[in-house]
């Protein structure tokens, strides 16, 4: 889940000494940048407090997926999967019911048999609320308990299961009961034993200090059932044990950036008139040395606790990690610089392309490994949306805090070099999948506006080629002509993406070029994706988009000028290609003219090509596109060097510089490719 739009005005955040909230097209991370009393934490709250409204504005209880053919909404289905969320929910709450039922039985003491009592009718009294709106719930439940849920129901468990802020007490709870002995408490079991025993855990609660019990015994547990499967690990692996080891390793290894591994060893042996008896423990190692706590840093101390934490949230059943939103103020406290970085990137990690991470923070460590498109600088109650000076403008705001080391000041200077040497780190990483876009994203509206003024009445196919999550399409949907003009389908190699793109009104999706029908379409459409495809790839795939083409039918061609972010596709990168490339690729008399809507500067190349003046491509014009790429970037830097003075203050020109000088690396790259 992400929060990817947030309105609210003056007079619903003056309250809490806020300007206006208004934010669109949010990514995974959102980083609120601003000295201390700049309104960073009073903004995390008040998205916290205010949930409910940011979920009606981000339309998980209301879409066009959701109406009926009347047009109204079908409140059955607030949201994708809500059904089984809820049924997880349901299930979780009496199965815990009945296990709580039979531990209560057991138990003599009278304040453990107490609490067990109180737990149990809470439970019963949440699993009998009036139904108002029953969900699909498998049948043998129906027989006992059904689940209702009106729109505040959703909105606080979409809340409780999606949404979780991480406050420094709760570290520092963790912190302080491991450390409270570490003299004594260096192994895992004796730490995770000193917080089961003494940790106050308030909203932590009692399933948490259950699942630490286990995690107390979980190397013993490996052992033995090591031993009861005989070795035989596909049985092994699918052991409770195990797969929470899993889990740690996992959250473990991410964010404390080492390797945590599982051992075992034996420590006594001994041989009888019945056999040998061996007495086996399991222990833990990192980077292949017994685990000791003393040896940790005081930053390793604290990313440790996030560990734990991070660990005891994936158990519990309630909590899609890696769907959740996270929010913390201040992660950088009482970590080292390394560690704070370790520790956003663990996150990252963790909730990957699915969730999200707000944070509000002065560090500049945590700055220095951000996207420019994450930073929001907060200053005085308002929030600035990223810029091309965005960089400096946080930088200027932390450096009145941290007033030191003249490194820092050559950094603000030089603030173009920044951009430069992070666009070409981000080209040795895979692309990312764009989800959402604004209805006046320039590439939306200037496709809409050429299919529309092109097709020839209704049920014009169109397929979008490379599709994606289906951000293209979804927004044009928003507009009516356009939905009565075309019949859409969609290719996407990523079939993870199909239940998605099904959802959004896509008829027919493709997962690969040689499965296209020949001589169909009377629109393809490929935005953002020739650079994207493997150069080794070109000639069959561009060759099969050309013949399934009706005689009539048109290419259409849309990519940004300037990439915003650097991209790894296939050994030799990206290769970005203007209308006089396109010109020499497809062979065509003439340079294709820029369309585009009459309001959007020229940021996009959007070429219109119609399947008549398409022949099949060679090998030979691969590489007369190659050279002339190679000339043409080599120029724009020529050019672009000649703008020198404004270089120093301008982070959009640093881009700009990487962008082109990696194209042209690939150029040369690709020529030599093709030579050998």
């Amino acid at each position: 889940m992400k929060i990817t739009k947030i309105m609210f005005d003056e007079s619903q955040t003056s309250k809490m000494g806020l300007r206006e909230i208004k934010l669109d097209r949010l990514g995974s991370v959102v980083a609120l940048i601003g000295k201390n009393g700049s309104g960073k934490t009073r903004i995390l709250n008040f998205i916290e407090n205010n949930f409910d409204e940011i979920a009606n504005i981000n339309s998980f209880l209301k879409s066009d997926l959701n109406k009926d053919s009347k047009g109204t909404y079908n409140n059955r289905i607030p949201l994708q999967d809500i059904d089984t969320i809820n049924q997880e929910l349901f299930d979780y709450k009496l199965n815990r019911l009945r296990e709580l039922r039979g531990k209560v039985k057991t138990r003599s003491r009278l304040e453990e048999k107490h609490s067990l009592e109180k737990e149990i009718n809470e439970l019963e009294i949440e699993l009998k609320k009036p139904i108002k709106e029953t969900l699909v719930i498998p049948e043998y439940i129906k027989k006992g308990f059904k689940l209702a849920l009106t729109n505040n129901d959703i909105y606080t468990q979409l809340k409780s299961n999606f949404v979780k802020r991480i406050r420094y007490d709760e570290i520092r709870q963790l912190q302080d009961v491991i450390t409270k002995n570490d003299e004594v408490n260096n192994s895992f079991e004796q730490l995770i034993e000193s917080i089961v025993d003494e940790a106050e855990y308030n909203e932590l609660g009692s399933l948490y200090k259950s699942s630490l019990r286990f995690l107390r015994k979980l190397p013993n547990q490996l052992a033995l059932d090591w031993i009861d499967c005989l070795g035989d690990t596909k049985k092994f692996e699918k052991r409770v044990a195990f797969i929470r080891y899993k889990a740690l390793k996992a959250i473990f290894d991410q964010m404390f950036g080492k390797t945590l591994e599982w051992k075992t060893k034996s420590i006594k042996k001994n041989i009888t008139e019945d056999g040998v008896e061996s007495t086996i423990t399991g222990f833990w190692h990192i980077n292949n040395r017994d685990f000791n706590y003393s040896e940790f840093s005081e930053g390793e101390k604290t990313l440790f606790a996030f560990v734990l934490l991070f660990f005891l949230m994936s158990q519990n059943k309630n909590i899609r990690l890696k769907e959740s939103i996270i929010i913390i103020d201040e992660p950088e406290l009482h970590l080292h610089p390394d560690a704070e970085i370790d520790l956003i990137k663990g996150i990252r990690n963790i909730i990957a392309d699915s969730g999200q991470l707000w944070i509000a923070t002065h560090s500049l460590n945590i700055l220095s490994h951000l996207n420019y498109d994450e930073v929001f600088v907060v200053k005085d109650g308002q929030i600035f949306h990223p810029s091309r000076t965005i960089q400096k403008e946080a930088l200027t705001e932390l450096m009145q805090i941290e007033d030191r080391v003249q490194k820092l000041t050559e950094f603000l200077i030089s603030i173009s070099e920044w951009s430069f040497s992070h666009f070409i780190i981000e080209c040795f990483t895979n692309p990312d999948v764009i989800e959402i876009a604004g209805e006046d994203d320039p590439q939306i509206k200037t496709f809409k506006e050429i299919i529309k003024s092109k097709a020839n009445g209704k049920n014009s196919l169109l397929l979008d080629f490379g599709a994606g999550k289906g951000r293209l399409l979804e927004k044009s949907f928003y507009d009516e002509k356009f939905k009565e003009v075309v019949e859409c389908s969609a290719l996407e190699p990523q079939k993870e993406y199909h239940k998605l793109l099904s959802s959004k009104g896509i008829k027919k999706i493709y997962s690969s070029h040689k499965e296209l029908p020949k001589k169909t379409f009377d629109f393809i459409v490929l935005c953002n994706v020739l650079h994207e495809i493997e150069l080794s790839q070109w000639i069959p795939t561009i060759n099969s988009i050309i013949e399934s083409l009706n005689i009539s039918g048109h290419l259409l061609i849309i990519e940004a000028k300037i990439l915003s972010k650097g991209e790894k596709v296939g050994k030799l990168g990206y290769f970005l290609l203007d209308q006089y490339e396109i010109q020499i690729l497809f062979n065509l008399n003439q340079t294709p003219k820029i369309l585009k809507h009459a309001d959007i500067s020229d940021s996009i190349t959007s070429v219109l090509i119609p399947k008549n003046n398409l022949e099949l491509i060679t090998k030979e014009d691969v590489l007369k596109t190659l050279k002339a790429l190679e000339a043409n970037t080599l120029y724009k830097i020529e050019e672009l060097r000649k703008k020198a003075d404004e270089f120093n203050s301008n982070n959009k020109l640093g881009r700009e510089a990487a962008f082109l000088s990696q194209l042209h690396i690939n150029s040369r790259l690709a020529l030599k490719y093709f030579e050998n």
